[in-house]
């Protein structure tokens, strides 16, 4: 049984993951902004917190022998995450990122008819509005990250074309952008990304249209209108506690069974090639061809 220590989240969300694990159990609740020294015993962390730990502190999960698991994506530029795939190799431990996002029930879901019941997929329109954030770090929001993840994963490959468009003076971490992605093979996406709203939850929204169906997800889906008398009520579900079991399943599938995890340090640098990019596009706005990276 593999024992973990957990970063971010509740004590109540934790609980409703423990239940669904199998060959893995939460031993502790711990904070990675405490020197790793403090560590109760555990073979492995996972990272959950919307606020990343350091590099530094990262690093020092894995010289201290504990496979570790992020599992929000976070803000790290390509060298940041070079050096920590490496460095897990060094240590003979397991490091790995793994989106959320992709295993929401809903996406989830989706991907299972791809391409069998939708046909191959035509056009992926995704939107994103979230509250603007209170210090903004001039990095790309790790959700803009995750969007494009999701995009490729769904699509299969990373586009060969993109291009994207941001008003006049404005900068990637509080404005909106849009995104142009395209497949030579056949196949778009477009999403639109914008991070302008007063603080609260955002929204998101995914339609697909393949050559044979379409399928359509959103936050909407998971609100509930309570009626009492009056006006009614809504009462927000959340699809957490499954989604991060499955992520965490995932990572305790790989350590039980081997699993080379290197494929996804190929993955998330083909997002950051897209990334760039889209950074390209906007700076000449011209659309960037990525055929030969």
């Amino acid at each position: 049984m593999i024992q973990l220590a957990v970063s971010g989240g509740n004590e109540a969300t934790w609980k409703a993951v423990q239940a669904r694990l199998r060959g893995g159990t939460i031993a502790s609740i711990i904070d990675l902004h405490h020197p790793v020294s403090l560590l109760p015993s555990c073979d492995a962390v996972v990272v959950a917190s919307p606020v990343r730990p350091t590099d530094s502190a990262l690093e020092d999960c894995l010289r201290a022998g504990k496979h570790l698991l992020l599992a929000q994506v976070p803000s790290l530029s390509p060298e940041s995450m070079a050096r920590l795939f490496a460095r897990a190799h060094d240590c003979g431990v397991v490091f790995t990122i793994l989106n959320p996002d992709r295993y929401l029930p809903s996406r989830h879901f989706i991907k299972q008819h791809l391409p069998e019941k939708l046909g191959e997929v035509g056009l992926i329109r995704m939107h994103r509005w979230e509250p603007l954030p209170q210090s903004p770090d001039g990095e790309p929001p790790s959700s803009l990250l995750s969007d494009l993840d999701l995009v490729c994963w769904l699509m299969g490959k990373r586009p060969e074309v993109v291009f994207a468009l941001r008003p006049a003076g404005a900068t990637l971490p509080t404005s909106m952008i849009q995104i142009h992605l395209g497949w030579r093979a056949g196949g778009m996406a477009l999403i639109d990304h914008a991070r302008c709203l007063p603080s609260g939850p955002g929204y998101v929204s995914l339609s697909i249209i393949g050559f044979s169906g379409a399928i359509y997800a959103d936050d909407q889906h998971n609100t509930h209108l309570l009626f009492k008398g009056g006006l009614p009520q809504a009462i927000p579900t959340s699809e957490e506690p499954s989604q991060m079991a499955a992520v965490i399943q995932t990572f305790l599938d790989g350590l039980h069974n081997g699993t080379n995890f290197t494929a996804l340090a190929t993955s998330w640098h083909e997002v950051h090639l897209v990334l760039d990019a889209v950074e390209q596009s906007v700076a000449s706005n011209q659309a960037i061809h990525l055929e030969n990276r």
